[in-house]
C-alpha cells in the first residue's frame, strides 16, 4: 500500500470514510465525517465535515462540498454529470439517533469551471423515515444503491424527494489517511 494523503494543508483528515474514483480523470473523491472523533479512536477534529477530491497526477487536493452533519457514501451517475452523497448525521459515533438531525442523500451536478469540477446545484435527493443511507452505489445503467434498512426510489423531477421506509436498500431508476 501507499499513502495517498494524510491531510489537507497539514490539518489532518477526521475519518477518511467512504471512496469513489473517476473513471474520466483517475481524481479521488472521499468523505471525511468525524465519526472515529465520536467513537473514542481518533483525535478532536480539525477540519469540518466535508468531501474532498485528490488528483493523484498533480498531487493537488481540494474540499469539494461542506455542509454536512456526517458526509457518508460517495457515488457518481455513469456518465459522471451526478455526485450522490449521502448524509447520515442521524446516527452518532456511539450509537445513540437524533431524530432531527438528516438521514438523507444529496444529488450534486458536476461542472467543469476552468478545466477543474466544482460540485454545483445541490438537491436533496432523498430522506429517510427511519435508518440511514450509508454506502451508495451507482451501475452502469444507473440503478444505485444504498445500503442499511432502506427502501425507496427517486423522485420523479420537481416533486417533493421520496421517504424511505426500514429494508435492505435503496433503489432509483436512471436519472437521465487515504491508501492506493
Amino acid at each position: 500500500m501507499r499513502l495517498l494523503v494524510a491531510s489537507f494543508y497539514g490539518r489532518p483528515f477526521n475519518s477518511v470514510n467512504d471512496v469513489v474514483v473517476s473513471q474520466k480523470d483517475g481524481a479521488v473523491w472521499f468523505t471525511d465525517p468525524n465519526y472515529g472523533h465520536e467513537q473514542g479512536i481518533r483525535p478532536q477534529p480539525s477540519l469540518p465535515n466535508q468531501v474532498y477530491r485528490f488528483d493523484p497526477a498533480t498531487n493537488h487536493i481540494r474540499a469539494m462540498a461542506y455542509g454536512f452533519g456526517q458526509p457518508n457514501g460517495i457515488c457518481f451517475s455513469p456518465d459522471e454529470s451526478t455526485v450522490y452523497i449521502t448524509d447520515t448525521d442521524w446516527i452518532h459515533g456511539n450509537g445513540t439517533t437524533d431524530p432531527a438531525r438528516a438521514s438523507t442523500i444529496y444529488a450534486f451536478d458536476v461542472a467543469i469551471y476552468h478545466g477543474q469540477p466544482f460540485l454545483v446545484n445541490r438537491q436533496l435527493f432523498a430522506m429517510a423515515d427511519t435508518g440511514i443511507p450509508d454506502g451508495i452505489k451507482c451501475d452502469v445503467h444507473g440503478n444505485g444503491t444504498a445500503a442499511q434498512h432502506l427502501v425507496a426510489r427517486r423522485h420523479p423531477a420537481g416533486q417533493d424527494p421520496r421517504r424511505w421506509r426500514r429494508g435492505k436498500l435503496l433503489f432509483w431508476p436512471q436519472r437521465r489517511d487515504l491508501y492506493s
